[in-house]
């Protein structure tokens, strides 16, 4: 490879070659069937082990739990009630934005991976501190009460 440092495309200051060692892409150590998979483009095929080989250590399944803050995802939330039911909201909606299903589905995964923080800053102000809070509120199971104020009192602008 050839390193080059520079001010600009134009204005290049030092050059130097440097050679990497390692093993070859065919010299994997994965046995035929991942290799198949991986070179062929198929990777919908490979399990967890198969991509725990390629990866190269032990894919560790996190399990969300309360209580959760503005850096959770939806989709972390899917075991409470409430995000139960807005989990399974978000996918019906998304149907509705027009175009194809296949858009509409990358849409509904979009919006259940976001960080809560991010969507609201994404919302133009919508999705203020206070709803945020009290939507999280809701989520930790906090009650209703205390939520629905901080809600309210988010929405009116209060």
């Amino acid at each position: 490879y050839e390193i080059l440092a520079a001010a600009s495309s134009e204005d290049v200051r030092c050059v130097a070659d440097i050679t990497l060692s390692g093993f070859g892409a065919h010299a994997a150590p994965y046995d035929e069937e991942v290799n198949r998979l991986w070179s062929d483009g198929d990777v919908t095929r490979i399990n967890q082990k198969e991509f725990s080989a390629l990866y190269g250590e032990e894919i560790k399944t996190r399990i969300p739990a309360p209580p959760f803050t503005a850096e959770n995802a939806l989709i972390d939330m899917k075991g409470t009630k409430f995000g139960s039911a807005v989990t399974k909201l978000v996918p019906i909606v998304t149907k509705f934005t027009g175009g194809e299903a296949i858009t509409a589905e990358m849409q509904a995964n979009a919006a259940l991976e976001t960080p809560l923080r991010s969507v609201a800053a994404m919302s133009g102000g919508k999705l203020n501190k206070d709803v945020l809070n009290g939507l999280i509120d809701i989520m930790n199971g906090k009650g209703i009460g205390a939520a629905a104020k901080a809600l309210i009192s988010g929405i009116m602008g209060k």
